[in-house]
């Protein structure tokens, strides 16, 4: 009996974390799409709606996880779920791209940049936890310092980029993209927090470690 409970439980948090997950996906989806379109009706230009898009779009869903789980007090999954979406993200994902493409020519010069600050800053958490075992409050402070330098110099980039997108939305669209916007971002935010908190019970009821 204790193991046919057991095994409910375990597909009861397995059925709730794909959920969660899929109510991320899809509400992250939402979210950039209702930020995208506010952001041509405010007239910015083509270089800022594409950093929006491809930056955020990539990144909420794990932003909110790493809040969720440090918030419950189970900080590892935010760094096991970053780690291995790094390494997806380095190996495969482009891989498979330049497989299909018969090679991906780095041609401009602040392409080639781009890739020696990708390099520092995906090695630095490596080095930080390194030096201490650990990641601290303070390599925290540095990560986040290191993220606010980066999107400086980004942003700094857009003086070269002076097309501004000039499609038309009616001031009833955008308040409904700004309504969609407050619901996904709710629904990201709940997406995460069951995603957590069935991916601990998940690895409770499989005996893995956090």
């Amino acid at each position: 009996i204790t193991y046919g409970r057991g095994r409910a439980m375990l597909l009861n948090d397995l059925l709730f974390f794909l959920g969660a997950l899929f109510v991320l996906v899809v509400a992250s989806s939402y979210m950039i799409q209702a930020i995208s379109k506010i952001a041509v009706y405010l007239r910015m230009s083509e270089f800022i709606i594409s950093f929006i898009l491809v930056g955020m779009s990539t990144s909420v869903p794990e932003l909110f996880v790493g809040i969720s789980s440090a918030l419950s007090g189970t900080p590892q999954l935010s760094l096991g779920n970053l780690i291995g979406a790094n390494i997806n993200d380095l190996t495969i994902v482009i891989g498979i791209p330049i497989l299909l493409a018969r090679g991906i020519p780095i041609a401009t010069k602040a392409a080639r940049q781009d890739i020696y600050y990708m390099l520092v800053i995906a090695a630095l958490p490596l080095a930080l936890m390194s030096l201490g075992n650990e990641l601290s409050r303070i390599d925290g402070a540095i990560l986040v310092g290191v993220f606010i330098v980066y999107i400086h110099k980004i942003l700094q980039q857009e003086r070269f980029y002076h097309k501004v997108l000039h499609e038309r939305f009616t001031r009833k669209e955008i308040v409904l993209d700004l309504l969609m916007f407050f619901v996904s971002f709710g629904f990201v935010v709940v997406g995460a927090h069951f995603a957590v908190k069935h991916a601990i019970g998940l690895s409770f009821g499989l005996g893995m470690p956090l």
